[in-house]
């Protein structure tokens, strides 16, 4: 924050630059925050007037009524409206969001008590002393306790197919050949 109460962003065009191998220079990085506030302030602007549009202004009203304050976010929707012109940024808009989406999706099925029916009762965890509680994290903690039983199963799997190799070698050893000769 400079004295002026204004968020800059020298700091993350700095390390932006030096991450793309530029050396930056003062007056490079304060343009650059001119610019990117610039555009950030006429962004927020255009979303306000479309806030203004939807909502309908105060100055719709007629005198000495009152209006329900409508509180609302801006939403997905407007950013598409305010990019609609750039589809470079509205085709990276709609990707994002169906990112997020599909993100929603998995997490939902990640966190669902189903997943955890061969661990026991979901929500319950045993702590040292015997004594069952519920806490919020686990899920977590099962589906950690899961993956290790797996990995344990697969090392158990593993250890017994070498031990039937060695036996079967064993019993090869053990078991004389027979020669031609003691064929005839």
């Amino acid at each position: 924050m400079s004295s002026s109460n204004h968020h800059t962003f020298s700091k993350e065009i700095t390390a932006l630059l030096n991450a793309l191998g530029e050396k930056p220079s003062q007056d490079n990085v304060q343009f650059l925050n001119t610019y990117i506030t610039e555009y950030l302030n006429n962004i927020s602007d255009t979303l306000f007037e479309l806030y203004n549009y939807k909502s309908g202004t105060p100055t719709d009203q007629l005198a000495g009524t009152k209006r329900k304050a409508v509180k609302k976010k801006v939403s997905i929707d407007d950013l598409k409206f305010v990019f609609r012109d750039d589809s470079e940024k509205l085709s990276r808009l709609t990707e994002l969001n169906e990112l997020a989406a599909q993100r929603e999706i998995l997490q939902k099925q990640i966190n669902a008590p189903e997943n955890f029916s061969m661990l026991g009762s979901y929500g319950e965890k045993e702590p040292a002393n015997g004594k069952v509680s519920k806490t919020g994290d686990t899920g977590r903690a099962k589906r950690n306790l899961h993956d290790m039983n797996e990995d344990d199963d697969d090392d158990d799997d593993e250890i017994e197919n070498f031990a039937q190799k060695v036996e079967k070698i064993q019993a090869d050893k053990k078991t004389p050949v027979k020669s031609k000769k003691q064929k005839n």
